[in-house]
């Protein structure tokens, strides 16, 4: 028994210093592997670009419309809302009057959220 000396730093974090070394020793392995049996020769179908599977058409540069953005940000709500549902209902059983009331204050400002983005019409798709 040591007493009430704190133990010293390096015992404590060893296994810290292990893993980020085997981490960036595999990291450093595996990307100098790729550089020596990797393809060496680039055709230049190789270098068009391309998305599933069909060549582009058209400019690349054009401006996409702002519902796509907003459905992506709104996919992106819910979701994180769906998440923090789960772990609220596995820990609601150990102060379920605390919780009931966080949660009500979550759904509350969500709905809230959800409304002004029904009013201003951001679920219709033109």
């Amino acid at each position: 028994m040591r007493g009430d000396n704190p133990p010293p730093v390096f015992e404590t974090y060893f296994g810290l210093l292990v893993l980020l070394t085997l981490s960036a020793g595999l990291a450093a392995a595996l990307l100098a592997v790729s550089a020596v049996l990797g393809p060496r020769r680039h055709e230049s179908a190789t270098l068009d670009p391309y998305e599933c599977g069909v060549p582009s058409a058209g400019d690349l540069r054009r401006r996409t419309s702002v519902r796509y953005y907003v459905t992506a940000v709104l996919f992106i709500l819910f979701d994180l809302e769906v998440a923090f549902l789960w772990a609220w209902a596995v820990v609601f059983h150990e102060s379920p009057l605390e919780n009931l009331a966080a949660m009500g204050v979550f759904i509350g400002v969500l709905g809230v959220g959800y409304a002004y983005a029904w009013a201003k019409g951001a679920f219709e798709w033109d």
